[in-house]
């Protein structure tokens, strides 16, 4: 499966696509799909593009990853143009411009407001394509003073950039998209939609904080286990990257309470270990519903 969208992340889960779709054909659920921190949205938009579903609800708390799909799909053509401006100039010295007005942003109480919408979600894309591995929190491509073969620019070819937004707005009136805290977004998804997947794949636990803007401590993977396994009644899957604090805190009985696992007629932990196609990449996956097989 193609990579449909222009944004790069660590951890990225298309190569997991075939098996989402396995799961929701094996379960019969609802041709919709939910991801509360949503990123690039692969997995989403991949099943839009497959037919697999037909409705996405795509969210993300970070302003600017929500700025960077509104505009795509509420601001296609301004956001074309500004990709097309921006790519006149890719340049170390504007890499920092960028970076700069990233910070403060970040830092700032301001309330956001759809009227600058473009200039949060043109500088998101301009560091996520210019950044090591499109880590915003690391450095350029190329580095500082550019001396490495893979210069700043690498990564930014307009062409297949604008393509990509394009294509993706024919997906418009199928995405939903929100603004929320990841629980609060599964919580008030879960009331509405009781046989559509809530796919989540939340900040991996290793490596979280030197990746993500808003990434998760332990006590947030704490209360996102405890919210799935107590109040959560629709289909879940979750992926992390594999290791023992997530495999024991979904193993932990304290945390999976004996009624959801005599209710659901289901045995925890509902495990696997998944290895990508590119590079031995590990995930293991939980669910409260039965995993199928690979």
């Amino acid at each position: 499966m193609k990579n449909l969208t222009p944004l790069r992340f660590p951890g990225n889960k298309r190569w997991l696509v075939n098996y989402v779709e396995n799961f929701i054909t094996y379960h019969k659920l609802d041709r919709s799909i939910a991801e509360p921190y949503g990123g690039s949205a692969s997995i989403s938009i991949s099943l839009l593009e497959m037919g697999i579903v037909n409705k996405a609800y795509i969210n993300d708390k970070d302003f600017m990853i929500y700025a960077f799909w509104y505009s795509v799909f509420n601001l296609n053509q301004e956001f074309i143009e500004k990709i097309e401006e921006m790519s006149t100039n890719i340049t170390i010295e504007k890499y920092y411009e960028f970076k700069k007005f990233y910070k403060i942003f970040m830092n700032s109480k301001v309330k956001y407001g759809d009227k600058d919408m473009l200039k949060y979600a043109s500088t998101f894309l301009f560091l996520n394509r210019t950044s090591y591995s499109g880590i915003i929190k690391g450095g350029p491509l190329g580095g500082r003073n550019q001396e490495s073969k893979y210069k700043i620019y690498c990564r930014f070819r307009d062409s297949n950039i604008v393509n990509k937004i394009k294509y993706l707005y024919k997906f418009k009136k199928q995405v939903v998209l929100s603004n929320l805290d990841g629980l609060r977004f599964i919580k008030n998804f879960s009331n509405k939609h009781s046989n559509s997947l809530l796919y989540i794949d939340p900040p991996y636990f290793k490596a979280g904080k030197d990746l993500y803007s808003f990434y998760f401590n332990r006590e947030d993977h704490k209360k996102l286990a405890t919210l799935l396994s107590n109040k959560i009644i629709s289909p879940w899957l979750v992926s992390y990257d594999n290791n023992e604090f997530i495999k024991n805190l979904y193993s932990n009985k304290g945390v999976f309470n004996d009624k959801v696992l005599s209710n659901q007629n289901i045995y925890l932990p509902k495990q696997y270990l998944i290895s990508s196609h590119k590079r031995v990449v590990y995930e293991i996956l939980f669910s409260n519903k039965k995993i199928p097989p690979l």
